[in-house]
């Protein structure tokens, strides 16, 4: 009995010696990423849903023209679902360097003079929100970029998706757009929550656009407390 009782437990020992060896062994498995439709869908549909964030807009070459003899070269904007925005820029007007804010609140909408410093209410029609509107656009961008490199490319935390979209898909960011223009576009999508945390965009999308200009946004605090306020 002894003896049997030794065959048995050495039996199970060399049993769960070989299943943890095989197990050690084992490749391991790089999961599939979704399919491209997939994450640009998901992705469309968090950024939706985001109740606030911000957004950087940066040029790597060129700038952007904001209003007659006013160039853009940096902005930085805090949106707030369902109608709030808080944005700050840096232009150039001539070779006079200006920095100035803006605020929309619903329909409502004050714009600091780059001069003076002061606040001051402006028309509607006239507002940045009709040319800077970071919500509209990214969205958009999201619903438009087409031609997209299959598999995505992975790495680390994020998913990396090149093709193009259409000029007029930018007009919410920039403006009017150059008629039938395509423009190159790299979009950084989180892996986990598929987030979008920057966009390039490569060519020129308006017509004051020079050779070569690149447009990059980064974007950040993805549904963190927020505050725009009036300016009093």
């Amino acid at each position: 009995m002894k003896r049997w009782l030794a065959i048995l437990a050495l039996t199970c020992f060399l049993a769960v010696a070989s299943a943890c060896g095989a197990s050690e062994d084992a490749p391991s498995v790089t999961p599939t990423p979704p399919d491209v439709a997939t994450i640009l869908r998901l992705t469309g549909e968090t950024m939706q849903n985001l109740s606030t964030f911000h957004v950087r807009l940066e040029h790597e070459g060129g700038t952007t023209q904001f209003a007659p003899g006013v160039v853009l070269s940096e902005a930085d904007a805090e949106i707030i679902n369902p109608d709030r925005m808080g944005a700050s820029f840096k232009a150039q007007f001539g070779t006079l360097a200006v920095n100035s804010e803006f605020v929309a609140i619903g329909e409502d909408n004050w714009l600091t003079n780059p001069l003076s410093g002061e606040w001051e209410p402006i028309d509607a029609d006239v507002s940045p929100l009709g040319f800077f509107n970071p919500r509209r656009g990214i969205n958009t961008i999201l619903a438009e970029v087409h031609s997209v490199e299959e598999p995505p490319g992975v790495n680390g935390t994020v998913y990396t998706l090149n093709g193009s979209v259409p000029a007029k898909a930018l007009e919410s960011l920039l403006g009017p757009s150059i008629e039938g223009a395509t423009v190159a576009a790299r979009l950084v999508i989180d892996t986990d929550g598929y987030y979008l945390t920057e966009a390039r965009v490569d060519g020129r999308v308006v017509p004051t656009d020079v050779e070569g200009v690149v447009r990059l946004l980064w974007l950040s605090r993805f549904n963190e407390p927020m505050t725009v306020e009036a300016p009093q």
